[in-house]
């Protein structure tokens, strides 16, 4: 897909009939995180490496119309973790900090969430392999610890943990993936509403079991509740 190329394209010309006096075309914010999100969904190495490219232009611009937002530093996690690169997970936590660098240094519409979380597990996830699963993990302990309500843990974080582990090759994958399962169920029942295992979160953590040779179930010594049908 050309997607980002277009997006791009489009932009520039915007760029240049405002060059040209047309006061009235000016791009925003919206008109750079919209290329950036082209190029995020155009995936591969080039395309995240224009995403960043872009992200650089608006952190150093001195014009306030382009200065970047969450949807910005989100878009460019998410071409990270679409790039197939194998240190997606490393480049997609230090766009993070980025972040929270950018926010301690007084720029208020650049606070991370959420979503910008949910996107960095989701980076780490798809790196696959047993260190990027303890990532993801020791990234949601982080999570629930916080007094900060804008980063509280909800199902997708979950749910991309579980996915994390699912994709780890560890030998104990299955009893990882549903001791995440269990926190979830665990969570949610002491009233934290954001949080419920759906159809995703079990299909996920079956999905783990079944990456899971039989030994691994025998050797942990646990009683792990098995599935109904």
């Amino acid at each position: 897909s050309d997607a980002g190329v277009q997006a791009e394209r489009i932009l520039n010309r915007m760029l240049e009939r405002h060059s040209q006096g047309f006061g009235q075309v000016e791009p925003d914010v919206v008109s750079y995180n919209t290329v950036i999100n082209a190029w995020s969904k155009t995936g591969g190495l080039v395309a995240v490496q224009r995403a960043e490219a872009i992200l650089d232009k608006t952190e150093k611009s001195g014009n306030n119309r382009i200065h970047p937002n969450n949807k910005t530093y989100s878009a460019v996690i998410d071409a990270w973790a679409r790039s197939g690169a194998s240190d997606a997970g490393v480049q997609a936590e230090r766009i993070l900090n980025r972040m929270l660098e950018r926010h301690s240094q007084g720029f208020k519409e650049v606070q991370p969430n959420v979503v910008s979380y949910n996107v960095v597990i989701n980076a780490w996830s798809k790196t696959g392999g047993l260190e990027a699963a303890q990532r993801t993990e020791a990234i949601l302990g982080k999570m629930e610890k916080s007094g900060n309500e804008r980063i509280r843990p909800d199902t997708k974080t979950y749910n991309n943990v579980i996915d994390a582990w699912a994709r780890s090759g560890a030998s104990d994958t299955g009893v990882r993936a549903e001791r995440i399962l269990n926190r979830m169920l665990e969570r949610h029942s002491q009233g934290f509403g954001e949080v419920d295992a759906d159809v995703v979160s079990y299909n996920t953590a079956i999905n783990a079991w079944s990456k899971t040779g039989l030994e691994a179930s025998q050797d942990t010594g646990e009683n792990l509740s098995v599935m109904q049908c």
